[in-house]
């Protein structure tokens, strides 16, 4: 699964990640009532697609070719790979965080809710017609995100530094000619077939 951060604002969350990475997906399909809104008039970044209308295969298109951020309100899993997923609704199980995870690179930030109230009337109502077995497996999914998400780091700018900084240096690990060992690289000195 890729780093989780949580965080209390969403578009900031979207802003910051769109600093930093070329593809920021922000999964914004709801399921609580009433939902907390994710306000896109609020992300800076003015490369901002929108993949839920009828169309949207253009928009989902120019944001592939140019990056942004891209805001979708699909209750489907966005088959585009993507450096960054920011949830404006945490997923009601660990296993539903990390399928919606499943073609992130990098970071999952999930908005953490003010209360757990809705998830949990959410999950009452859902499991009225359950087995015995398929309720306690949910509610252990509900408790183990919950868990996560409480335990995640805030993502802020000092956060989300260290994981940058060791991308960065496993692209320039990936980027430096292989030095030869002592011993190899002094007998190519004095080899006499070597030019």
């Amino acid at each position: 699964m890729t780093t989780l951060y949580k965080t209390s604002s969403m578009e900031d969350a979207a802003n910051l990640l769109a600093e930093h990475f070329s593809h920021v997906l922000v999964h914004a399909a709801y399921r609580m009532k009433p939902p907390i809104r994710f306000r896109a008039d609020l992300c800076i970044d003015h490369r901002i697609f929108f993949l839920r209308f009828k169309g949207a295969e253009r928009q989902q298109e120019a944001w592939v070719k140019n990056g942004g951020i891209a805001v979708d309100w699909s209750s489907k899993l966005n088959p585009f790979l993507h450096d960054a997923i920011v949830f404006t609704e945490c997923p009601v199980t660990i296993n539903a965080l990390k399928w919606w995870s499943s073609h992130t690179n990098t970071v999952s930030v999930v908005y953490q809710p003010p209360t757990w109230r809705l998830h949990e009337e959410y999950l009452e109502f859902r499991s009225r017609g359950w087995g015995k077995m398929t309720k306690e497996r949910k509610w252990a999914g509900f408790h183990a995100v919950k868990e996560a998400v409480e335990t995640a780091p805030v993502l802020t700018p000092s956060s989300l530094d260290p994981l940058l900084r060791a991308q960065r240096e496993a692209q320039a690990q990936r980027l430096c000619v292989r030095v030869l060992p002592a011993d190899e690289a002094h007998s190519a000195d004095t080899d006499p077939r070597v030019p």
